[in-house]
């Protein structure tokens, strides 16, 4: 996540001949994005949990520190960080993506990639809650598989085209 405040500014300066309104938008979009989930990642927190816990010498102890990690889940779960977060950036990545379809710099097949996986991943979202409370059918583990793991490899390879696109772009 955190890579992808350098890259969409340097996507703004390879994409605002094209849309500089749009580019600019979706820079702020991976900006806001970063903020709110880095804000709301507990992975840190659960880390230094784990370890308490892992040293914890009695079932009391342990289980005030098995508390405290399931607050911490029900805090990261209620204030959304990893629906609001990521989406932005993926939106950001879209559109980014749609405006690669009219620039010189990048291919119409990088561009599509990033469109079709970016737009994956955030069709996906209306989901995000049936991999762990919703139901569990045959259709929906199928369109969960679609669009998760079909998006997230996607959008993954487009992060590498894109990257090394631009490392190209820099050279004189």
């Amino acid at each position: 996540m955190i890579l992808w405040g350098p890259m969409s500014l340097a996507l703004y300066t390879a994409l605002k001949q094209y849309s500089k309104t749009w580019s600019m938008l979706s820079t702020a979009f991976v900006f806001v994005g970063m903020s709110v989930y880095l804000a709301t990642n507990t992975a840190f927190s659960m880390l230094s949990l784990s370890q308490k816990y892992a040293a914890a010498t009695s079932e009391a102890e342990k289980s005030v520190i098995q508390a405290a990690g399931q607050a911490m889940i029900a805090v990261s779960e209620g204030t959304g960080g990893q629906y609001t977060g990521m989406p932005l950036a993926w939106l950001a990545g879209l559109i980014l993506s749609i405006i690669m379809l009219r620039s010189k710099a990048f291919s119409k097949g990088t561009a599509w990639v990033g469109i079709l996986g970016l737009g994956l991943l955030l069709a996906s979202m209306p989901f995000a809650g049936y991999t762990t409370t919703g139901p569990s059918t045959a259709a929906v583990n199928a369109i969960i598989a679609v669009t998760y793991i079909g998006g997230g490899l996607l959008s993954l390879a487009w992060y590498v085209i894109v990257g090394l696109r631009l490392l190209k772009l820099r050279q004189p």
